[in-house]
């Protein structure tokens, strides 16, 4: 998987999701946990070191997150398939409904022509599936626009 940000820096992602039933392992801030995971893990208690974020699924809800966003150093959406609309509007809500000031980051079924879009909605990073679609996104992302006033991101409120 190639990370690209949104400065347009292609580098390598040093989070890893933690499959099902699986404990987290690994250097402080590098583990992603699915909303199921989290629950579990953390419960009312604090952010556990080694925690650096959450993976949703288009199909959670983002109330449960509340209570950490200001502890989250990264929220990962899932776009299953290209088409799902749901993660875009989950982005909207975190950054502008609840204040999300972390990483925000678009995961899974990604092609280069959403990525102007996705910056609208507030992401700041997109995962890729290969090093050629980075690339190819990183292109896109510094190329021209015809109307840099839609593909620009919009000010994040705060």
């Amino acid at each position: 998987m190639a990370l690209i940000t949104l400065d347009v820096q292609i580098v390598p992602d040093p989070r890893r999701q933690t499959p099902e039933g699986h404990q987290a392992e690994g250097r402080p801030r590098d583990v992603l946990l699915d909303l199921h995971q989290w629950r579990e893990t953390v419960g009312n208690e604090a952010v556990p070191e080694g925690v650096d974020g959450v993976l949703l699924q288009p199909q959670d809800t983002l109330t449960d997150l509340l209570p950490w966003l200001d502890r989250l150093h990264l929220v990962a959406l899932n776009f299953p398939k290209a088409g799902d609309g749901r993660p875009y509007s989950m982005a909207r809500q975190l950054r502008w409904r609840d204040g999300y000031k972390g990483e925000l980051r678009a995961v899974g079924d990604i092609q280069v022509d959403q990525l102007a879009a996705m910056r609208r909605c507030g992401f700041d990073s997109f995962e890729l599936s290969t090093n050629d679609l980075a690339l190819q996104a990183a292109r896109y992302l510094q190329g021209p626009r015809a109307y840099p006033h839609w593909q620009d991101p919009a000010p994040v409120p705060g």
